[in-house]
Order: C-alpha cells, then structure tokens, then sequence
C-alpha cells in the first residue's frame, strides 16, 4: 500500500486549472470582501434594541448580514464593467481585475446577477420584509452605479441611503422597531460618512492640479467649500441626535447607571478623531482611517460597550 502511494504520480495543475485559479481570485478580489465591514451598520439596530442576548436572533442578524455583503459585491461588479473605461485611465483603479483584464467583463456581469438574486434568496431565507429591504437596497445600488454617482449631492444622498437601508435591515431581520431618533442617528452619520469621503477625493484632485483628470464626473460640479459646509451640516445633525437619543433612552430610569448617556463622552471622541483625519484628507477610505486609528477604535469599542450594557 505504502509503495502505490509513492509510485503513485502526483497530479499538475494545468493550464485551464490555473485560468480557474486565477480566474477565482480575480473575482473574489473584485467583490472587494474588505468592503464588507460596512455591514457593521446593520447590528445597529440589534444592538440598541436589546435582542442580542437572545440566540434565536444571532441567525437572523447574520443572514442580513450575509444578504447586504453578497449585494454589495453584484453592486462593486455592476459599478466596474460601467467605469472600466476610465478606471484603465487611472493609475490605480487599472489594477482592479475587470480593469486589467483579469476577470472578463461577461464572467464579471453575470457573478453581478447571480450574486443579488442570491442575496435576494438568503435574505428570504429570514423574512420576507429584509427580502424586500435587500432588494431595495439592491435597486438602489445599481441605479447608483448607472446614473446616480453622476449627479452632484444626489450621488452623495445614494449613497447615505444605501447605508440607512442597511441600518433599516437589521432592525427588521430581528424585529425591532425603527425609531425616528435612530434614523435620524443613522442616516446624519450616513451622510457624514459618505461627504468626508467626497471631500478628500476633492482634496486630493485639488493637490494633483489644474490639469488631472476627474475621477469622477460629479467632482466638477462641487467645490471645498460647498462639501465641508454639508459635511459640517450632517456632523451637527449627527452629534445633537445622538445625544438627543441618549438622553430619550436614559430619560426616566431612577436607580440605574445612565450607560446610554455615558455613551456620549466617547462617542463625541470617535467624531473629533475622525474629524481630524478628514481634516488631514485622509477620508477617501473610511475603513482605513477607523483600523489606522487606535485612540477610535477604542472609544468606539467603549460607546458600543455602554449602549450595550444600556440596552440589556
């Protein structure tokens, strides 16, 4: 026995076998997996509803989860094919694999329509309203890709709201009520989020010259100063909800710890901290800046600690 396995002749890969290889990890690359770390926003509504302590939710939360991730992949695959002219211009958006020829733009269309009716299908799976909310999601995501991102501040509204409708996911795979100050909450840190994002690309093109080469067609119709006021306009919003929220949720309890108001010292924190990376124009790639920060991923940790503790 021992002989045949070592007379036995290992298998090569061949060429087809390497194209599937490589053809796999070229599309895995494109459906930018980093990006799902923005599925964060929908264990919002879990977290601040109080249901997390209840197993029976964990499968319910993490299918939305999984739903909004898979769409969100059709979406980046959708939004590639759409720009891959001008992404082969750029010096490093040419690198992405639709871009480079790496991932064929027919495998590239079709993984984008498999993946939302699979997202639709994982979503159903829990209820038939997340279904409904993915696929809102979903319609959005592609109609952004196509023709929103092309219009100054409606493309920056899209994109908030693809953020709220993630937030809206979670409450409603685990069945918690949307309250108005939580969407308030919700989308003012949507927006917040998605303008600090405009405004270093803004920032960034400004530093390259008069002479580069927008990246994106709606830059031209903005300027600094006209992001920076919308940016200071939903950073106020965002900060007085917030603390609006707290103080609801903390109003009328008597003989507890008021965690939810606590929640607000370091939660003013994680805004300063990310307020001075945007002001460094370092808010191009949000996620970056949040793991780069350790002084903010503490105070966040520290602000979800106390609404948890609040909340349960």
């Amino acid at each position: 026995m021992t002989a045949e396995l070592i007379e036995r002749p290992t298998r090569s890969l061949t060429l087809p076998d390497l194209r599937a290889v490589r053809g796999s990890a070229a599309l895995l690359e494109a459906m930018r997996p980093k990006q799902w770390a923005k599925q964060v926003f929908v264990g919002a509504a879990p977290l601040v509803g109080g249901v997390l302590v209840h197993w029976s939710s964990w499968p319910q939360m993490l299918l939305a989860v999984v739903a909004f991730s898979l769409a969100a992949s059709a979406g980046y695959l959708h939004n590639d094919i759409g720009d891959v002219a001008d992404d082969r211009k750029h010096p490093r958006k040419r690198f992405r694999p639709i871009a480079s020829g790496a991932l064929p733009i027919p495998v590239a269309r079709a993984a984008s329509f498999a993946l939302f009716a699979i997202a639709i299908a994982v979503a159903g799976a829990s209820s038939s309203d997340l279904a409904f909310v993915v696929a809102a999601y979903s319609v959005l995501t592609t109609t952004y890709t196509t023709y929103l991102k092309h219009i100054a501040t409606v493309d920056v509204v899209a994109v908030a709201a693809c953020f709220t409708l993630r937030a809206i996911g979670g409450a409603v795979a685990v069945h918690v009520p949307v309250t108005i100050w939580f969407f308030v909450v919700a989308t003012a840190a949507a927006l917040f989020l998605a303008l600090g994002k405009r405004e270093a690309e803004l920032k960034s093109l400004l530093e390259a010259g008069p002479d580069v080469e927008f990246s994106r067609r709606s830059l031209k119709n903005y300027s600094l100063k006209y992001v920076q006021t919308l940016r200071a306009l939903s950073l106020a919003t965002l900060v007085s909800s917030y603390i609006a929220w707290a103080l609801v949720r903390t109003d009328g309890l008597t003989g507890h710890i008021p965690y939810f108001a606590l929640s607000i010292v370091p939660f003013l924190v994680v805004i300063a901290r990310y307020v001075r990376s945007l002001n460094a124009g370092e808010g191009e790639d949000p996620q970056e800046v949040i793991r780069q920060d350790r002084v903010l991923l503490i105070a966040g940790a520290v602000t979800a600690l106390l609404v948890g503790l609040g909340a349960y």
